[in-house]
């Protein structure tokens, strides 16, 4: 079979969940024996792959043109234009959207792959591909059922934006023109915030009809688009795994003797939704709670850059502790090691996840999990006999269960005999691929009977496609 695996294709530094599974997704099936493109716009650096490598083509192609407000909303910018020519090239048996958005995979590409007949299956990578503030969370306050109304979608943007409440509400039910979106500032925010929803709203009904199947990482996600209009038949959960190169790391790494103090380690971006602060309040809580001052270390491993505000404000809080360590970005080898030498970790997100690769990875690791029992964590997480779950957000909740670990060091080294053996991407691979093939029942035939079946369906029904 002829996969085509559309993401956006990155420098190394800039690689994370999506662009990962997009990786591993294309060697793991080429490995298969398929034949296997990795295309996309290539941002800045190197490619994600080299040429060919692995058994997987790769197919880079130029960046789209700058972004406008609206694009981003809309999110149905032009894929450059050579894709075509590609496509038609390869004549895939389906094609695989690993990173839908403005900046990467649009609705114009989706289209073109309708045109010449190519069914299309979406692998559901974040929150934002339904909801324009990423987190659900409804200004940025209260959790949201995620389905996409154009008023009230408009308050919350607004709100959580910094606009004055009844502004916002205001402004939500005002069908202005989409040109009033093109106002600098506030202005333009709150003039045209009800046309830019009304776009973003469009584009997710344009989703709907353009994809044949949705892979979801957790069961929250599915209610998400089912409340949006997805049929429920097309919707696939299948949770996501360990990457390849860390689960090699971790293979060939091997677990240091302990140490006497009781390790924490956190990782992968870190941005406000992922609760970086919780962990750090939790841990220094948890060391001056103790009635020897405690002896717990964090370390927290991502790009960090103290120019950015909330990175900022991270150092501020960690400040005077030097238990607490920022690692920066770590590659496999690095933070196999880094993980080795840590008791349990913590994944402290405040959002809902959409199937976090971190607890996988975790496992791999042998490390329990304390997790914020929300999304995608709550749902591996609970019924996990090596896990403690915390309500999102709460450090003091954290800092117990750390206290908890602190105490009895023996406790760490039973959950650490519970947990559950980590989920690969090949095993992610492998659920995929049977419905990929029930999408393309003319793989065999090519790209002569996709041809046929765009130009008289009746011809391919007979011949059962």
């Amino acid at each position: 079979m002829r996969i085509l695996v559309l993401t956006n294709l990155t420098a190394g530094h800039l690689r994370f969940g999506t662009e990962l599974v997009a990786h591993d997704l294309a060697l793991e099936w080429a490995g298969a024996g398929h034949d296997v493109t990795l295309c996309g716009p290539v941002e800045s650096g190197p490619v994600l792959l080299a040429s060919s490598a692995g058994g997987v083509n790769v197919m880079p192609l130029p960046p789209g043109p700058p972004r406008r407000r609206v694009d981003y909303f809309a999110r149905d910018v032009a894929p450059p234009p050579d894709f075509a020519g590609r496509v038609d090239e390869l004549a895939p048996d389906v094609a695989v959207v690993v990173g839908f958005g403005p900046a990467g995979i649009t609705l114009a590409w989706l289209d073109l792959l309708a045109q010449r007949g190519v069914p299309v299956a979406l692998w559901h990578h974040m929150a934002s591909v339904t909801c324009q503030q990423r987190f659900l969370q409804y200004k940025d306050r209260t959790p949201c059922d995620g389905r996409v109304t154009v008023r009230r979608c408009t308050a919350c943007r607004l709100t959580a934006a910094g606009a004055p409440e009844p502004i916002a509400e205001a402004a939500a039910l005002l069908p202005l023109p989409l040109a009033a979106a093109r106002l600098p500032g506030r202005l333009g925010r709150a003039a045209g915030g009800r046309a830019l929803t009304a776009a973003f709203a469009r584009s997710v009904e344009g989703l709907r009809g353009r994809t044949e199947r949705v892979f979801v990482g957790a069961d929250w996600v599915g209610a998400v688009l089912a409340a949006n209009g997805f049929a429920p038949e097309r919707i696939t959960r299948v949770r996501p795994g360990l990457r390849r190169d860390l689960g090699t790391a971790l293979a060939g790494t091997p677990r240091p003797p302990r140490a006497p103090a009781l390790r924490l380690a956190c990782w992968g971006r870190i941005e406000s939704i992922k609760g970086v602060e919780v962990a750090i309040g939790a841990v220094r809580m948890a060391n001056e709670a103790a009635p020897d001052g405690g002896d717990v270390t964090l370390d927290i491993i991502g790009p960090f850059d103290p120019a950015q505000p909330y990175h900022r404000y991270l150092a501020r809080l960690a400040a005077g502790d030097g238990r607490i360590v920022f690692t920066g970005r770590l590659e496999a080898a690095a933070l196999a090691a880094r993980l080795a030498q840590a008791d349990a970790a913590v994944i402290a997100s405040t959002c809902q996840e959409t199937g976090p690769l971190t607890v996988f990875e975790a496992h791999a690791a042998g490390l329990p999990v304390l997790g914020s029992d929300l999304g995608g964590i709550g749902e591996i997480c609970g019924p996990d006999p090596s896990a403690r779950l915390f309500p999102a957000g709460d450090a003091a909740a954290l800092g117990r269960l750390i206290r908890a670990l602190l105490a009895d060091r023996a406790e760490v080294e039973r959950r650490r005999a519970l947990v559950p053996r980590a989920r690969t991407m090949a095993d992610v691979a492998a659920e995929i691929l049977p419905v990929l093939e029930q999408m393309a029942p003319d793989a065999a035939y090519g790209r002569h009977t996709r041809q046929t079946r765009r130009l008289a369906p009746s011809v391919a029904k007979r011949r059962g496609g």
